[in-house]
This record gives C-alpha cells, sequence and structure tokens, in this order.
C-alpha cells in the first residue's frame, strides 16, 4: 500500500513543547497548568493564521491526557510531555483519540452542531482523563450558538475541557470570552523563522541560498504554515530556494525594480513623463501580481518617510541611487504623495483592470511630485533686485513700487470655484449639491490639474456620494478647471470647512435687517373680536441654554419662533 504523502506544513507541524516556536510566554503557561494540575474549563487561543495555535491546542490536548502526566508534575524537567509512548499518545498521534474531538467553525456554525457537543459533553471520557474539544475558527460561529454554548460555559462539567482557536478574537461575543482563559499568539519572529526553515531544508535535502531564504521569511509575515507551504512551491518549481524563484512563485516585483521605479518618479535630474513610461513598460507589468506590487510600493513610500527621519529601514533593500535621490526630495513632497497614495487605495482594489490602474498612477504620481517640488523651489530661491542707478538731478520724490509677486503653480481661484458652484445647483441631486455647497476650494495646481477641495469630515464616510451624477458634476468642473482638472477630495473638522459666504457691500451690511413678520390671527368670541400672535419670535442668544437649537441652525439658518395653538395661554 502506497504510503500517503504529507505536505511540509503538516509533516513537520509540532508534536511536543519543545517544537513550538515563537511562543515561549503561552508555552509556560500551558506547562504551569499542567504541572500544577490546574485546568481551566474554557482556553481561548487567539493569534494570526499559521502561529502555532491548532497545534499547541493539540499538544495540550495530548499531554492532558497523557500517562506520564504525574511524572511530569513531579519533575517537570526530566519528563517530557506529551510522551507518545502510552496508549493515549499514540491515539493521538494516529488522529483517533475517542476523546478528542475537533471541529471546524467555519463550516458548522449553527445551534445544532453546537447542542451536539453538549449533549456528548455530557458522558465520561473513555480513554483518558478529560474529554477535549477544539473548536477551530471559533469567530465564525452564529450568535445563536454562541448564546447556546454560554449554557455549559456556565456549568461545564468536571471531565470536559474546550479550546476554542480563532484568528480574530473581537468577533467572539463579549460574554463568551470574558469565561475563557486567554492565550494571545504573536506572529513568529524572523530568526525563529529561519531556524525552522534551514533545519527543515537540511532534513529534506532542498538546496537554498540566504537571500531566497531571507525573502522566503519576509514574505510570509511570521506565519510559519505559509513559509513551509511557500518553500514546498519553491521545491516543485525549481532545484533550489533563490531570490529569483521566490519572487516568480509570488508574482512579486523585486527590490531593485520597485526601487528604481520610485526614483523615476521622485527624482528630479533627468526624469520626464517619457523615461518613466519607457521604464513601466520594460518591467512587464502584467507579469505581476498587481496587489503585491501596490504593497511593495507603499512599502518603499513608508520606507523613504522612515529614512527621512534616520530610522532604520528594514523589509527593502534600497539602491544607491534611490538614497541619493532622497537627499535632494523634501520629506513634505514624500509625506504628501503617501498620503495621496493612501486615498487612491480604495479606487486601486475596486479597479477592474489594476495593471493599467497602476501605469496611469504612477505618471500621475509624477506630475504631483514634480509640481509640488518645483512650488518648493521657487519659494525657496529669492528674487534679486538690480540696485536702483543714482540720478544726478532732482527729481521729484517717486513712491517706490512693490515687487511683483513670484508667480506659483498652486494659486486659489474663488471666482472659477464660485461658477463651479453655481452650475452645479443645476443637478438633480440634492446630496451632491449639498456636498459641493458645504465644500471650500483649497488650491488647484494648473499644471498637473489637481484640484484641492477640503469637504467636511463627517462626509468622510459617504464618499460614495461622488459617483452619483459624476458624469454631470465632473463635466462641470472639466468646463471650469480644465480638461487635466483632477479632483482630490479633503476631509477636515467642520470648522475649516465651511461654505464660503457671498461677498457683502459695506452699504449693505450697514443697513438693519428687518424684523421677520408675526403672523397675527383674528378670531371672534361672546361678540368681541381678540388678537393673537400665533408666531412668538424667540431669544435663543443663551448658546449654553439652546446648544441643541444652535446645532440647528448652524445647519438651518432662519428665525427661531414659538408656535401656540388656540387655548394656549
Amino acid at each position: 500500500m502506497n504510503k500517503t504523502y504529507l505536505n511540509l506544513a503538516r509533516k513537520w507541524r509540532s508534536k511536543n513543547f519543545d517544537q513550538i516556536i515563537g511562543q515561549d510566554l503561552s508555552v509556560r503557561m500551558i506547562k504551569n497548568t499542567l504541572y500544577l494540575n490546574h485546568f481551566f474549563p474554557v482556553y481561548l487561543f487567539a493569534g494570526q493564521r499559521g502561529c502555532g495555535k491548532t497545534s499547541t491546542a493539540r499538544v495540550f490536548a495530548a499531554a492532558i491526557n497523557c500517562e506520564m502526566l504525574s511524572e511530569f508534575q513531579k519533575d517537570p524537567r526530566k519528563t517530557v510531555l506529551p510522551c507518545f509512548v502510552c496508549t493515549s499518545c499514540k491515539a493521538m498521534e494516529e488522529g483517533n483519540h475517542p476523546d478528542f474531538i475537533e471541529m471546524d467553525a467555519a463550516s458548522h456554525t449553527g445551534v445544532d452542531n453546537v447542542r451536539q457537543i453538549i449533549e456528548a459533553a455530557s458522558l465520561l471520557p473513555l480513554l483518558g482523563r478529560k474529554k477535549v474539544y477544539l473548536i477551530d475558527e471559533a469567530h465564525m460561529l452564529s450568535k445563536a450558538a454562541f448564546n447556546a454554548f454560554l449554557k455549559i460555559l456556565e456549568e461545564p462539567p468536571a471531565s470536559v475541557l474546550f479550546i476554542l482557536a480563532t484568528t480574530d478574537d473581537k468577533k467572539i461575543i463579549e460574554t463568551v470570552r470574558s469565561r475563557c482563559f486567554q492565550l494571545f499568539f504573536r506572529a513568529i519572529a524572523q530568526q525563529d523563522l529561519h531556524k525552522l526553515l534551514v533545519s527543515v531544508c537540511e532534513k529534506e535535502e532542498i538546496g537554498f541560498d540566504e537571500a531566497g531564504l531571507q525573502l522566503l521569511i519576509r514574505e510570509t509575515e511570521g506565519s510559519a504554515r505559509d513559509a513551509l507551504n511557500l518553500l514546498e512551491q519553491v521545491r516543485f518549481s525549481s532545484d533550489k530556494v533563490t531570490e529569483e524563484q521566490v519572487l516568480r512563485v509570488l508574482g512579486s516585483i523585486s527590490d531593485d525594480q520597485i526601487c528604481t521605479l520610485t526614483n523615476h518618479i521622485i527624482s528630479s535630474n533627468d526624469s520626464s513623463p517619457q523615461s518613466l513610461i519607457s521604464y513601466i513598460a520594460t518591467l512587464k507589468l502584467e507579469t505581476f501580481a498587481p496587489e503585491i506590487v501596490w504593497q511593495r510600493f507603499m512599502l518603499v513610500l513608508k520606507m523613504i518617510v522612515w529614512q527621512k527621519y534616520g530610522a532604520p529601514v528594514a523589509n527593502i533593500s534600497m539602491t544607491e541611487e534611490l538614497k541619493s535621490t532622497l537627499a535632494k526630495v523634501p520629506l513634505k513632497v514624500m509625506i504628501s504623495l503617501f498620503h495621496f497614495c493612501c486615498q487612491q487605495e480604495q479606487l486601486f482594489l475596486k479597479s477592474v483592470d489594476k495593471h493599467l490602474f497602476l501605469s496611469m498612477f504612477w505618471v500621475r504620481i509624477w506630475a504631483i511630485a514634480h509640481s509640488q517640488a518645483s512650488v518648493g523651489d521657487v519659494k525657496a530661491t529669492p528674487v534679486k533686485t538690480e540696485p536702483p542707478v543714482p540720478q544726478k538731478k532732482t527729481v521729484d520724490r517717486v513712491v517706490p513700487q512693490p515687487a511683483a509677486p513670484v508667480a506659483v503653480s498652486r494659486t486659489e481661484h474663488p471666482n472659477e470655484w464660485a461658477a463651479f458652484l453655481e452650475s452645479v445647483a443645476k443637478i438633480d441631486d440634492q446630496l451632491v449639491v449639498s456636498l459641493f455647497a458645504q465644500a471650500k476650494l483649497k488650491a488647484h495646481d494648473k499644471a498637473s490639474g489637481l484640484l484641492e477641495v477640503v469637504f467636511l469630515k463627517k462626509f468622510e464616510l459617504f464618499q460614495d456620494i461622488f459617483s452619483r451624477k459624476e458624469s454631470e458634476w465632473f463635466a462641470i468642473l472639466k468646463s471650469v478647471f480644465g480638461d487635466n482638472v483632477q479632483l482630490e477630495p479633503i476631509f477636515e473638522e467642520s470648522s475649516k470647512a465651511q461654505p464660503q459666504a457671498p461677498a457683502v457691500s459695506k452699504s449693505v451690511a450697514k443697513q438693519a435687517m428687518p424684523e421677520a413678520p408675526v403672523k397675527k390671527v383674528f378670531y371672534q368670541s361672546n361678540n368681541k373680536v381678540s388678537v393673537t400672535n400665533k408666531d412668538v419670535p424667540l431669544d435663543v442668544s443663551d448658546k449654553a441654554t439652546w446648544a441643541m437649537t444652535h446645532s440647528l441652525l448652524e445647519h438651518f439658518p432662519g428665525t427661531v419662533t414659538e408656535f401656540k395653538e388656540d387655548g394656549d395661554e
């Protein structure tokens, strides 16, 4: 009979506490539990994927029912748990222990599944000391299933122990989480992963070089399972684990390529849109996974900002050419580019053709970077004026004229913005009209077409409003600000983004505003005619007393009156 092939992640799964890597604190707490013989009815193992939660739970379950537990409690330094010699440990190793039940909550989310566990938990263990239930991905249980689970958590049988493993403990309801003994599993350190992979490569006779192994460790982000799975993929694609093979399997871009691309974008020496587009063409962007390319580009921008602040740079190897360019680029420009990229990330994720989006996005980033750099250069350059030539003859005193201001590309255009608001008010969508009416123009860069508009902070969660009637308002925007206009929304506090009030002449401002007319109602009673004021204006000048009223007046300006019904005194 052919032996079943196990992948590396299953073959090299931890089988005892000494083989669990990177979780020293959690392992120590579990060992102390076994040594003191103090068991909690419910344990919650929380941590990212591949950090050893399920493996630790299985080792813990095997140790609880191991026949060598009593010897371990006498001398824990000389006894190894589980022993894998006794009947219980052998049954655990073969995967047929009658007192160890593992359930995947992702596929067993209902109340009926939990009720089956509750009914079976009332039975005594057959082989070991306790019946151990391991519920993997416990956060996938429905709310009704959690509520059904509460009963047995409050009054658990002495012979039952539950272990909940989850990658998102916040999704487990508080009433369940508060009844658990919680252990948090952190991401495995790169040094520990390196030792594991070197050991596996040597035992499996897999060739590797250090650069390829370091890249593999970096890309798996502290997950031992992901690292072993990726190692196996590279193993079947090549006879040696190299950096090139790892990049090919991942569909990722190399550090040199992404650094050269970034240098084309931010460099001011011999940099042009043509050279950037030519380099993008040589990359053969379609051969890379776009999400990974985006992630690497954002990582480079973050590393550049760190480099500017003098912080150590990790996770990426910067080229010398890029390092020399960084000295010439202002920190403000890099932070602005990173902020703009964060704003565009949702558009990238929703894009149908992400490769095309990346190409056009980088060209736009180049325009923004160079327009901001040119503005900084103009502002930093002092204006040189020629000294006046002395005149021999006495002439009348001439009032000196102020020097002409230095022109910059980023300016405000209140008249154009007012024209845009006047046109956009005709759109048949009051939400869109209200959104722009409460906005304020910040700056317009004619070179790149970037139009910065400040919107109220409260509208940040409703950015989908921009897509409504986009064909209409964007056409108006282009007609006013030019065909190359690109809207960049900025969301700030309400005090910074109040709509501009229309200009009022001084003569008009001095005129007293007419009082609001008070409606009078005449009625006849007992042959007498009386006059009653139905609407009485209220004095709401005291903000402390009329706080809610002042909040309403900010959005709905007008006069506050009191309306009295007939018969009110």
